[in-house]
């Protein structure tokens, strides 16, 4: 099964876009003047508690179009989704495939999001603000409960 990409999807993976192609134009201007040693790691509380080379710049931006990469070919294949086969009908299967869809890409924006942020940080070799950590976790949460919501509202529109 082929899905088509909503003008919201679209919305969505142009943001991420945007975001990877913003993420490597700023390294590739700050790069030159970054110190040997930057921070690597951040605790819950936003403080630096590792440091590494000035390569190690590269390790989120990196992962971030890796998982971005592999979070659209996914995306690709719905037919491999895990869905409850007993509440999967002809009826409702696109709209529940698309709902799947639309999630995948919404939380791969927000993965590519929060590499930003922190690469941002790295960058300017400040600690992070303390809640970061507990408002990318509320909002990858929240995210998945709204899916889980719209995804039940399909079976029972469909039934």
């Amino acid at each position: 099964m082929k899905l088509k990409y909503t003008i919201p999807q679209i919305i969505v993976e142009v943001i991420g876009v945007i975001l990877l192609v913003t993420l490597f134009v700023i390294l590739g201007i700050k790069y030159g003047s970054l110190p040997n040693k930057i921070p690597t790691h951040f605790n819950a509380a936003g403080e630096i508690d590792g440091w590494g080379g000035k390569l190690s710049i590269f390790t989120l931006p990196i992962l971030g179009v890796l998982i971005y990469i592999l979070t659209t070919v996914i995306t690709f294949f719905p037919s491999s989704w895990n869905f409850s086969t007993s509440k999967m009908t002809p009826k409702n299967e696109v709209p529940l495939y698309q709902c799947m869809k639309t999630f995948l890409i919404v939380t791969k924006v927000e993965m590519v999001t929060m590499f930003f942020y922190t690469t941002l940080n790295i960058l300017k070799g400040t600690a992070m603000s303390s809640m970061f950590v507990y408002i990318i976790f509320a909002v990858l949460i929240i995210t998945g409960l709204v899916f889980l919501l719209f995804g039940k509202n399909i079976i029972k529109k469909y039934v």
